[in-house]
């Protein structure tokens, strides 16, 4: 679905989240602004979480460029009324490879079912796919 998405508002094609977490200035409104066009909303309309504004249209033009990062509470409130839950605190994933995304999911369900043995042996394929040594990527392995 990423990669329609990013086709339709032309997003780089090098990313794909496999969370909605996001932790720096420029992915914050990155992820905004995408789900905002995807979902066809104005800003005008986006800045509200149901009960009163979060931030001013402005505020939010200035988000969605990378200029201003919103508190972790309004990110969450903005996030929040397409469905999504997230915040600064999780690691987050980045990769041109669904198949990759796929095995994180899988080793994600591993370790939620307390199924050690196979999460381990998943995250041994894992790291045989990825370069540890990649800032985001090994913040997923220390992660898990």
């Amino acid at each position: 679905m990423f990669r329609i998405v990013y086709e339709w508002f032309g997003y780089p094609g090098y990313r794909i989240w496999q969370g909605i977490s996001i932790d720096n200035i420029r992915d914050v409104g990155t992820v905004l602004k995408m789900l905002r066009k995807f979902y066809g909303i104005s800003r005008e309309n986006a800045v509200f979480d149901g009960n009163e504004l979060v931030v001013t249209p402005r505020q939010l033009e200035k988000i969605e460029k990378g200029i201003h990062k919103p508190s972790y509470e309004n990110y969450n409130r903005l996030a929040k009324q397409y469905g999504k839950y997230g915040g600064w605190n999780m690691p987050l994933l980045e990769t041109d490879s669904a198949e990759i995304l796929a095995l994180r999911q899988r080793i994600s369900t591993l370790l939620e079912y307390n199924k050690w043995d196979q999460a381990e042996w998943e995250i041994r394929r894992f790291r045989g796919m990825v370069n540890p040594a990649y800032p985001r990527v090994k913040q997923e392995l220390l992660f898990f």
